[in-house]
């Protein structure tokens, strides 16, 4: 049996801890290889994928570069090559015209013909007016006339681009051309020359004359051309003669009376 403990004593000590060997390392991984850097030249040089829009990557870009061309075969062919083959490429085939235009620019615009036109219809006015006995209507027949003609003239004008197979051009300009050689013909006609008795021939061909000559001035025709756009004007003009003809025919007719013959 062993006795009772004595406080006093001391418990016995531990023993002496044991030695551990120190644990190595774990292995550090190598690093990944690490690759050349592009150039910073050229990495500024190439612009980043979908950022077209970001600012200065088109600036000073040439909105009108052809890249139809190519820049090797222009320097070999010349540059009168190069311009012919840009100026085919950028306008489309449908915009192309298909022959020379009928009603040329040139001189004066349409403003300035237009003026002249109707300064000498109001002079053919005044002079129907002055010439003829009924002078209101003279001078109204005048006036209606000159309009009309001007209408008829421009469809003319239309019909011999057409035949002629050219482009029309620009009507406006042809309306002031139309409207000076109509007030011309006008004036002329109203005249009271009698170089030849009293009828109206001599003005009549004065007339005529002036108008041919100034629409072959003015549009700058001859030949067939010329000849279409006369035709064709005088064409109308006779079509609303002969309308003005029956009309005036029909009402001069006499009245039948309907009463029984004494």
């Amino acid at each position: 049996m062993t006795g009772p403990t004595d406080p006093t004593s001391k418990p016995p000590e531990d023993p002496a801890p044991y030695e551990l060997e120190p644990v190595a390392p774990a292995p550090t991984p190598a690093p990944p290889p690490v690759r050349p850097s592009q150039p910073a030249s050229n990495a500024a040089s190439v612009p980043a994928k979908g950022n077209l829009n970001k600012d200065g990557v088109l600036t000073g870009f040439d909105e009108d570069a052809d890249f139809d061309r190519d820049p090797e075969v222009d320097r070999a062919l010349g540059k009168k090559h190069a311009k012919s083959k840009h100026a085919s490429s950028s306008e489309p085939e449908e915009s192309k015209p298909s022959g020379p235009v009928f009603i040329t620019p040139g001189l004066g615009n349409a403003k300035v013909w237009s003026i002249v036109g109707g300064v000498l219809l109001i002079s053919a006015v005044v002079a129907a007016a002055m010439t003829n006995t009924n002078r209101f209507a003279s001078a109204f027949l005048t006036l209606y006339s000159g309009i009309l003609h001007t209408g008829t003239g421009l469809i003319a004008v239309y019909f011999a681009a057409r035949i002629d197979s050219r482009k029309v051009g620009d009507l406006e300009l042809a309306a002031g051309r139309i409207a000076t050689a109509v007030g011309a013909f006008l004036l002329l006609f109203n005249l009271n020359i009698n170089l030849a008795g009293t009828t109206k021939w001599e003005e009549l061909i004065l007339a005529t004359l002036a108008y041919a000559g100034i629409i072959a001035g003015l549009f700058r025709l001859w030949g067939r051309s010329l000849g279409l756009l006369l035709s064709a004007h005088f064409a109308l003009w006779v079509v609303f003669q002969i309308g003005m003809q029956l009309s005036a025919w029909a009402s001069a007719a006499p009245v039948v009376s309907s009463g029984a013959p004494r």
